[in-house]
């Protein structure tokens, strides 16, 4: 994803982060809960990338 949208890069790195975090402290403690928190982070990130796939296929739409 780094490639087709590197705008996108830090939004990925803030979002696994958040879920690692979660992923060590709860899942391997045997609590399945709080995912959720990251949700809001993986909405922006994957909002980020696809309009970095629209912007692709416009300019690929509209290139020779």
């Amino acid at each position: 994803m780094d490639k087709l949208a590197p705008g996108c890069q830090p939004l990925k790195v803030e979002y696994d982060a958040c879920l690692g975090t979660w992923y060590k402290k709860q899942v391997l403690s045997g609590n399945l809960d709080g995912a959720e928190r990251c949700a809001p982070l993986f909405d922006i990130w994957r909002e980020c990338v696809e309009e970095a796939v629209e912007e692709m296929n416009e300019r690929r739409r509209g290139g020779p």
